[in-house]
């Protein structure tokens, strides 16, 4: 079998995908088989997410997350499909906010907000913050900051608030946005 990737959860478990479809996850020793390959529907799990304190999240090559319960059966998983869906290819690029909610930029290149409520009560809300969404990230005091066009800024469940620098850096054509330690971003 050929490991994919690896991510280790809040709660210290290894989640481990493969290429032939299948997810394990390792914790105080035991090795549990959590999605077998031949598995319906198929699915490609790629990378892990989200969490709370009953699943963990997983994006595939399609246009969907799957909530995967910690302490569930084999090939136990809900299927939660991302509308609007994230630009092509997928996965799409993610962030978690500590109150749960999934941010996403979509394949309009607007920003959506998924509550990852209980089993079968996903809401998600749309957000236009005022041109195309070009980057998405996660900072060290939990904000999402968006590039949009020529401008930086935040997204909250309100909406976008500008914070384009105004001592004359012009942020034109954003590809990626690191999040340092002490609060600011690398551009």
């Amino acid at each position: 079998v050929e490991f994919e990737t690896l991510s280790v959860d809040g709660q210290g478990t290894l989640w481990i995908t493969a290429g032939n479809e299948s997810v394990a996850s390792m914790t105080g020793g035991k090795f549990r088989l959590v999605r077998e390959r031949a598995a319906l529907p198929r699915w490609h799990p790629l990378q892990m997410v989200a969490e709370d304190t009953d699943s963990v999240y997983l994006a595939a090559f399609e246009s969907a997350v799957f909530r995967i319960p910690r302490k569930g059966a084999v090939n136990e998983a809900e299927r939660i499909a991302l509308s609007p869906p994230p630009p092509d290819p997928q996965p799409g690029q993610f962030c978690q906010t500590r109150d749960g909610a999934l941010w996403y930029i979509t394949d309009f290149h607007k920003v959506a907000r998924m509550h990852l409520g209980p089993p079968g009560q996903v809401q998600t809300n749309l957000f236009d913050p005022g041109g195309p969404a070009e980057v998405l990230v996660k900072d060290s005091a939990n904000r999402i900051w968006v590039a949009v066009g020529g401008r930086i800024g935040v997204m909250t469940p309100e909406g976008f608030t500008d914070h384009t620098p105004t001592n004359g850096f012009t942020p034109h054509g954003i590809q990626q946005m690191i999040p340092a330690r002490n609060g600011s971003l690398w551009i």
